[in-house]
């Protein structure tokens, strides 16, 4: 079998090619590297590119984590329980592929990649509205060659790495800086003391598609597949690598989310207060999921204490249960593409899937045991990072999130991600009645800058 034709189905890895191919591409793609802490280093190259080719094809490349070696990190891992390995990963922006001379014909071709975060593509009819670059960071104004992904469970480790790193980067860059995060867990109690959240306070990363056979059989057997498959082909995020054969690599979007949990939870008091329901009932609303997890569709799972996840919104299409303005219904529809979107199908709205990877920056010293401090209305939020095989699945999902007409005409933006200066006001059910009451719950989200980036394969690093 080419490898190329592994792209069309989930990977068995079992198989002999399944092998070779992991070997071929970066870690966190095929799964989450799953450390508690991580940074992002980001570098404008100076003009000595040479310098920077080298750097990339020796030191960078030796650290690489490849998905292989990251499955077996993860096995070693399980066996030992211990502070485990620090993940590396590399990736360039367009800017980074000329700025290190590579040729045209290896250089991606995505033409959002092309144009960077920071302006649109010509002509393309779904344009991100993101807010002007004036109002970005400083840090993500200048030009943006490459990102170091560095993650480990021990933070002193990643210390140490990042001291490193620049210390190496230095000469070789005009520019750098560091974004830090670190995961955010909650005790729900029982056995779920350790639950990885956002900042609005929801459990999060329940529902990601499931590119390994062995995971999507397990995802099923626990919660069930009745309603919802879990699983995606690697087409899903990888794609050929040009002026590669038989090597792979997949577009990373990265964007520095802040988050207004004072506002957020302002909001979700009023509209609780509107519909004559407890705090968190509204904020499932918002979420389309209580604070734990659990979707506020009806749903089961297979095996107790699972979380749940196989529901379709095709249950619910009047959205009398769960809005359609719901945070997990604008940018998973799970069915409402074909109902509602002329020309659609269930086959085309999976295809438009991503694999989110983000981790929360910023400390809560407001969810210490006894505290009384406020939630921060600043400082806080989630470094966004998504793996696609192509960027439009990003710019639509966004795109959806933003806007007033998605998944129909004047539903109103996203309740929890939606950035909408129009400020239109959802409708929302109350009793399982759909439309019950109007209420306006959105931009609590700032983007503070990002880009669009490439993972290229081992191999082409190696080759610098």
């Amino acid at each position: 079998m080419a490898l190329q034709d592994l792209l069309k189905n989930p990977i068995d890895l079992s198989q002999a090619d399944a092998q070779l191919f992991i070997e071929r591409v970066q870690g966190n793609i095929l799964k989450g590297h799953d450390r508690f802490h991580a940074a992002q280093i980001f570098v404008g190259f100076s003009i000595d590119s040479h310098a920077a080719r080298a750097w990339i094809a020796g030191p960078m490349s030796r650290r690489l984590t490849t998905a292989k070696k990251q499955h077996e990190q993860t096995k070693t891992w399980k066996a030992m329980r211990d502070n485990g390995e620090p993940f590396f990963a590399f990736f360039l922006s367009y800017d980074g592929y000329v700025r290190l001379g590579v040729p045209e014909a290896a250089t991606p071709r995505d033409s959002y990649f092309r144009a960077g975060m920071k302006s649109a593509p010509a002509g393309a009819q779904t344009v991100v509205a993101d807010p002007p670059v004036s109002q970005w960071e400083a840090n993500f104004r200048s030009r943006i060659d490459a990102m170091i992904l560095i993650a480990d469970d021990d933070r002193g480790r990643l210390d140490q790495m990042i001291a490193a790193l620049t210390q190496e980067l230095a000469p070789i860059s005009e520019h750098l800086f560091v974004e830090r995060g670190d995961q955010l867990t909650f005790d729900f109690g029982g056995n779920r003391n350790k639950v990885e959240i956002e900042h609005f306070g929801h459990q999060d990363g329940i529902s990601q598609p499931r590119m390994v056979k062995k995971d999507i059989d397990d995802e099923i057997a626990a919660r069930g597949g009745t309603h919802w498959n879990p699983g995606a082909p690697l087409e899903l995020a990888f794609l050929p690598e040009p002026g590669q054969q038989d090597q792979f690599g997949s577009y990373l979007v990265f964007r520095k989310l802040g988050q207004n949990v004072k506002a957020f939870r302002q909001a979700r008091d009023a509209l609780a207060v509107m519909l004559g329901v407890g705090a968190d009932d509204a904020a499932a609303l918002a979420v389309g999921r209580y604070r734990d997890g659990r979707p506020v569709l009806p749903t089961t799972v297979v095996q107790p204490g699972a979380d749940p996840n196989d529901f379709s919104f095709k249950s619910d299409p009047n959205a009398a249960v769960c809005p359609y303005q719901a945070h997990i219904r604008k940018t998973n529809p799970r069915g409402d593409l074909a109902a509602f979107v002329p020309g659609q199908t269930d086959d085309g709205e999976r295809k438009l899937r991503i694999l989110r990877r983000g981790i929360t920056f910023g400390e809560r010293p407001d969810l210490v045991p006894g505290s009384t401090l406020p939630p921060p209305e600043t400082g806080v939020g989630l470094l966004f990072m998504c793996y696609a095989q192509r960027l439009i699945q990003f710019a639509i999902q966004q795109d959806g999130a933003d806007g007033n007409d998605f998944v129909m005409t004047g539903v109103g933006a996203d309740a929890v991600l939606g950035r909408n200066t129009t400020r239109l006001a959802q409708q929302w059910p109350l009793n399982g009645t759909p439309a019950a009451k109007a209420f306006l719950m959105s931009n609590f989200i700032n983007m503070l800058g990002g880009e669009y980036f490439f993972a290229p394969s081992p191999a082409f690093l190696a080759s610098l």
